[in-house]
């Protein structure tokens, strides 16, 4: 009995794998952003049969992204500067993730499957690197240090726990929040793997934002289901066993010992003025708003920003202490706003309104989205342009 191959879901499928891997260089190059699901979903969307489908209205707002691209070049001093070359890629990498997804969940559905599976080896060779640390290096341009976590497949444990936080939204999104006992166990493992192995403060911030967001939706309207206090009693009594437990056996690691500072200064913004990392992100994020607002958002450029901790720092009476100028903005949101002003807002805005079904649990998971968006996650991340597509997907499928 032969069996013919489906070469346009067989593409699709790879694209969808190469997107959950976005940092895995197969030995070829030493960058943190890879080509390949780029090229994955290029090539996927180049074989299938039927017009490639996209949401109503979609060209009039890709054709304003591509003039506030055409302005930002315009204004932009150094057309050789690296970061131009990089900023392309990533606004039509955002494009091409949308696109490509939206139209593989159209045909073929959500790959839950796919998920499962890649999730499991980035679990996997998380593990695999508390024993062998060195494992790091072959899969990625990892660092690592003392007291911080693993990396797995991502270059830094920061990415890792992102990885591990989207992927779990993705499928518990992509399955109308309806888990069996197997999808939950994993979903679990990886808030283990985020607060044991990713070990990252950015995470942890991400956790209490999402707490915040689910008592809101929950609450605001005071409807004290049955269902509703199940979850609630589930989340604290896992949360409160997983402090606990991480407590007792992460002592001495950084992710301890700022929890700890927290605890004796009293104030989560604490940790932003005493830890490297997290004032270097949060820097970014500010400098980068601050900016756009300053620019009244028309756009900067790609080569500008750099100069803004000169201009800034005074103004923030030299808060910032660890970064180095550089015009890679390290704020999702914050490149869209700064580079592309104006037209990187109606472009997102745009996004975010075909992203929604006007259900309170889609609002909800879009102000979520768009606060933490506002981080340290890399523009090329796809599985933010692809949880846009599932939402849009999704939205779709309910007209």
């Amino acid at each position: 009995m032969s069996h013919t191959i489906n070469l346009t879901k067989t593409a699709g499928g790879v694209a969808v794998f190469l997107s959950l891997i976005p940092w895995y260089s197969f030995g070829l190059l030493n960058t943190d952003s890879m080509p390949w699901p780029f090229l994955g979903y290029i090539f996927f969307l180049l074989s299938l049969n039927n017009p490639i489908k996209i949401p109503k209205n979609f060209m009039i707002f890709f054709g304003i992204l591509v003039l506030g691209i055409f302005i930002a070049l315009f204004v932009s001093k150094d057309l050789l500067d690296q970061n131009i070359f990089r900023s392309l890629y990533n606004y039509m990498g955002v494009v091409v993730f949308y696109v490509g997804f939206y139209n593989y969940l159209q045909k073929y559905g959500f790959p839950t499957s796919i998920f499962v599976v890649v999730n499991i080896i980035w679990l996997l060779f998380g593990v695999l690197e508390l024993f062998f640390p060195e494992i790091a290096s072959i899969f990625s341009s990892a660092r690592n240090e003392w007291g911080r976590g693993v990396t797995s497949l991502a270059p830094e444990a920061t990415f890792f726990g992102i990885y591990l936080f989207f992927s779990s939204w993705l499928i518990i999104s992509g399955n109308n929040y309806k888990l069996d006992k197997g999808l939950r166990f994993l979903i679990l493992l990886n808030i283990a793997g985020i607060f044991f192995l990713a070990k990252s403060a950015m995470l942890a911030i991400y956790f209490v934002l999402s707490a915040m967001i689910f008592f809101l939706y929950s609450y605001l309207k005071l409807r004290w289901s049955k269902k509703v206090m199940k979850q609630t009693i589930f989340v604290g009594a896992i949360s409160f066993i997983g402090i606990t437990v991480m407590f007792q056996t992460q002592q001495g690691s950084r992710f301890v010992e700022l929890f700890e500072q927290i605890q004796r200064d009293a104030g989560i913004f604490t940790i932003f003025s005493i830890d490297g990392s997290l004032n270097h992100r949060l820097e970014h994020l500010v400098y980068s708003v601050h900016g756009s607002i300053s620019n009244f958002l028309i756009p900067a450029g790609f080569d500008s920003f750099a100069r803004l901790k000169d201009i800034f720092d005074p103004a923030y009476d030299y808060f910032f202490f660890s970064a180095i100028p550089s015009n890679k903005i390290m704020s999702w949101n914050g490149d869209w706003l700064y580079q592309l002003g104006i037209f990187g807002v109606i472009f997102l805005s745009y996004l975010y309104y075909v992203s929604s079904d006007g259900t309170r649990l889609r609002r909800a998971e879009l102000l979520l989205l768009c606060i933490l968006l506002f981080s340290a996650i890399p523009l090329a991340f796809p599985l933010v342009s692809m949880l846009l597509a599932l939402f849009t997907h999704q939205f779709k499928e309910r007209l």
